[in-house]
């Protein structure tokens, strides 16, 4: 391709719904937009839209990998990696990977990772359907960076645990009113070292933050092999209680909704373990002070033992049932090491309806209301 080194006008490599694998194996800089359609595509080297507002498109039938180190870029286009175009899941171990170091900088454009497979949010995932479980959508030490645009993930994993989404050592940021979303459903479970959900997080740090705009987590379990299954799992493994791996989602302004729900399924809903904190709202160093709400939605939560959830935001603060109830007692805060609303306006726990019993294990400050809702109340 580019044999001349001329720059292109548009590139297009083959058309809709074919099926031949195609790799990139050489360095694409072009002017317009850039389609590829295939049925595994492999970026193996940089792809670069330079005209203000020139997309990306890189629709699959299978799977999309984005190679080590390599970048997809726009000025200002949409970026789009579109797998299992065709609306079934796939049998590979990830519809779409992004390999350690890639980026995908858009410099306001908006960022879609997912498919057409059918999930909780529409026929918007890709899946992968593979024996053994595999990571839908797998983000390995990647950088996805919008500068104003938003960014949208949706990965399921169909059969046997693994993961819908999985995060190690991410960077997913946006900035003025952009928006991030992050969706997974799963097969969960537990095999005695690691945890599947809808939206796991390895055992390394991440940051996933917007400045104005609102920051969703949803991770769904469609089935789970085990009671340790969560919708979200905050950290892959166990730990102790010497790691820092902190993981922190933020947003200044802009509203933080948590869901981590196990639906009918005997899995839980947000599960935490001590491989470091996890920053809701305000970053680790605490400034500076979010002022959006957050709302943290769960089945039942398991924390760690010696790290916990930080929320700390001056805008309202709710923790709730994803359902009616919470599916077991629930205690709040899990255990010190946990902060429930620092500088809050008002804190919510429960909602009407629900008949889960609460323990509220320390004593709690906030600006204004601060309300209760649960079966047998113990303070």
């Amino acid at each position: 391709l580019n044999a001349n080194n001329q720059t292109i006008g548009n590139l297009v490599i083959g058309k809709v719904g074919n099926t031949a694998d195609v790799v990139i194996g050489a360095l694409q800089t072009v002017a317009g937009p850039i389609s590829i359609y295939g049925g595994t595509i492999s970026v193996n080297q940089n792809l670069s839209a330079t005209q203000t507002g020139a997309a990306v498109l890189l629709q699959a039938t299978e799977a999309i990998n984005l190679a080590a180190s390599k970048v997809i870029q726009t000025s200002g286009g949409d970026v789009t990696l579109n797998a299992c175009s065709g609306g079934a899941a796939i049998g590979v171990e990830s519809a779409i990977y992004l390999y350690s170091g890639s980026q995908i900088l858009t410099s306001g454009g908006d960022i879609t990772l997912g498919g057409a497979y059918a999930g909780s949010e529409g026929n918007l995932y890709a899946a992968s359907n593979i024996s053994g479980g595999g990571y839908a959508v797998r983000l390995l030490s990647a950088t996805l960076t919008a500068a104003g645009g938003d960014i949208r993930i949706y990965g399921r994993n169909v059969s046997s645990y693994g993961d819908g989404v999985y995060l190690s050592d991410v960077n997913i940021t946006t900035t003025g009113a952009g928006s991030i979303g992050i969706y997974g459903d799963s097969y969960g479970g537990y095999n005695n070292t690691n945890f599947f959900g809808g939206i796991t997080f390895d055992i390394n740090a991440s940051i996933i933050q917007t400045v104005n705009g609102n920051l969703t987590l949803k991770g769904i379990l469609t089935e789970s092999q085990s009671t340790n299954g969560f919708g979200i799992n905050f950290y892959r493994q166990t730990g102790s209680n010497s790691y820092t791996n902190h993981i922190q989602l933020l947003s200044q302004t802009g509203n933080i909704t948590i869901i981590g729900d196990a639906g009918s399924t005997i899995g839980g809903g947000i599960g935490s373990s001590s491989w470091g904190h996890v920053f809701i709202g305000s970053p680790s160093s605490g400034t500076p002070v979010a002022s959006g709400d957050i709302q943290i939605n769960f089945s039942r939560f398991v924390g760690a033992a010696f790290n916990g959830l930080k929320v700390k935001t001056t805008g309202d603060v709710t923790y709730a049932p994803t359902a009616t109830s919470f599916t077991a007692a629930q205690t709040f805060p899990y255990n010190t090491y946990y902060v429930l609303a620092e500088s809050a306006a008002s804190l919510t726990i429960g909602k009407p309806g629900n008949t889960g019993d609460i323990t509220i294990s320390s004593a709690q400050s906030v600006a204004g209301d601060l309300t209760i809702y649960g079966g047998t109340l113990t303070l």
